[in-house]
């Protein structure tokens, strides 16, 4: 069964990407492999953790310059809107 990262605040859901089950474990992972109590802090460092695997996906083979340059716009435009988002209240991440 695959694992997939959630987040939420006061304001709703937070649009992310989905997520490898790996991912999603280790973002939400206290490092000793229980999940921490969802608060602010561990919310924060799971959605950066999902933020440096979005920025990663540049990694790839791209098929041009050209697809390159929009997948570049798009990891750069989600990671704005998570960056925002994460300063709302009642940050929350889970795994679903």
């Amino acid at each position: 069964m695959s694992m997939n990262l959630t987040a939420r605040t006061s304001c709703g859901p937070i649009e992310l990407w989905q997520t490898p089950t790996w991912v999603t474990e280790a973002c939400t992972t206290a490092g000793d492999g229980n999940v921490p109590c969802c608060d602010r802090q561990a919310a924060l460092r799971s959605l950066n953790g999902y933020m440096c695997w979005v920025r990663v996906s540049l990694n790839g083979v791209l098929e041009s310059d050209e697809e390159y340059e929009t997948t570049k716009s798009l990891v750069a435009e989600h990671v704005k809107m998570v960056l925002e988002r994460m300063k709302e209240d009642n940050l929350e991440v889970d795994m679903i």
